[in-house]
């Protein structure tokens, strides 16, 4: 690519542009980053920060361990408060063990680690849970960070510079650099063809006491609801922070850009926390929002380049935090014609919208 003062123009500083400007600028590229806001700002700063390898979609299982490996190696200079606290997966009854059993082996076929942990050994790892479970399936390379400050480190990198702007100001037009767009839900307002849609979502942050749980605890159930259905939904999901906080989660639903809480939601939610483990019954709340999360109707991603000539990187879920290294490598790898980390196909603009 020749040299200009601007060779790629990324807009949008949330976690994905922040990783799109960083491999683009690895790759040699001068990358101007556009954006109303501060970095990290929008569903960075509302998401859990939890960076999980998912395995129901074949799709899914190789973007996220790809990316995964990427974050693996970020992860050793970005400091994010960045915690290897790996993910148990809990099974409610001999059937969801089962199917943990079934998780495990689909994931060893794809060289990611997991071990089945049974009653005795759960308790063992996570003498908070209620008693009597059957046991999870523990994946011990999932981390947790802190996802605005990860945005912002690899905003530092060296050929990359920030502007405060709108990507409005975008024009499709010949003289102009080649142009990302990580806008997340609000991508349709430049193309409206893209259905994307927010998703909201509840957490909420309970008080420090570092030693409560160990691991991210999901139930198994979590992944059917968040990734599969359009329903509103409740699901427990619970994190450990490096500050010794408690993060409480999670909930889906289709509310438009209403960004307000629910506190009759936020209350299921946390009597649902309080079911698996007791002790949060007792926990003061310090803090609750509800954010957004883009959805698109088969539930992934849009990694690729628009009709009008754009490059888009939008649409990731609840995933973004995990998939944003796989997406902004995919895109440096699109926008400067090399072969591309994973096949790009099932993520073009222009697949079929059919729901998953």
């Amino acid at each position: 690519m020749g040299r200009t003062s601007v060779d790629v123009r990324v807009y949008g500083a949330g976690i994905v542009g922040a990783a799109c400007a960083y491999f683009l600028a690895r790759a040699g590229a001068e990358v101007e980053v556009v954006d109303s806001g501060a970095p990290g700002g929008g569903a960075t700063g509302a998401g859990m920060g939890h960076l999980v390898v998912v395995e129901d979609s074949p799709e899914r299982l190789t973007l996220t361990s790809r990316s995964l490996a990427l974050w693996r190696d970020l992860l050793s200079w970005i400091e994010c408060e960045a915690l290897p606290c790996g993910t148990l997966w809990l099974a409610e009854n001999e059937a969801e063990f089962a199917h943990c059993r079934a998780m495990g082996d689909r994931l060893a076929d794809a060289e990611v680690q997991a071990e089945l942990l049974d009653e005795r050994a759960l308790r063992e790892a996570e003498p908070a849970l209620r008693p009597g479970l059957p046991g999870a399936l523990r994946v011990p390379a999932d981390w947790s960070i802190y996802a605005p400050k990860a945005a912002a480190r690899l905003l530092e990198t060296p050929g990359i510079r920030l502007r405060r702007g709108d990507a409005r100001e975008w024009r499709a037009e010949a003289n102009e650099p080649p142009s990302v767009f990580a806008l997340g839900d609000r991508t349709p307002d430049l193309f409206p063809d893209l259905p994307i849609r927010p998703r909201r979502g509840h957490l909420a942050i309970a008080d420090r006491r570092p030693g409560l749980v160990f691991h991210q605890l999901v139930e198994l159930g979590y992944l059917s609801r968040a990734h599969a259905s359009d329903e509103a939904s409740i699901s427990f999901n619970v994190q450990p922070r490096a500050s010794g906080q408690v993060l409480i989660g999670s909930t889906r639903d289709y509310a438009g850009f209403d960004s307000a809480t629910s506190r009759a939601t936020l209350a299921e939610m946390c009597r649902l926390a309080a079911r698996w483990v007791p002790a949060l019954a007792d926990f003061p709340i310090v803090r609750a929002w509800a954010g957004f999360r883009p959805d698109t109707a088969d539930h992934h991603p849009f990694i690729g380049r628009h009709a009008s000539g754009a490059w888009i990187a939008a649409g990731h879920e609840g995933l973004g935090i995990t998939l944003a290294p796989v997406t902004g490598h995919l895109i440096a790898d699109l926008v400067l014609g090399r072969e591309p980390i994973v096949d790009p196909s099932p993520y073009r603009l222009d697949r079929e919208p059919t729901h998953a």
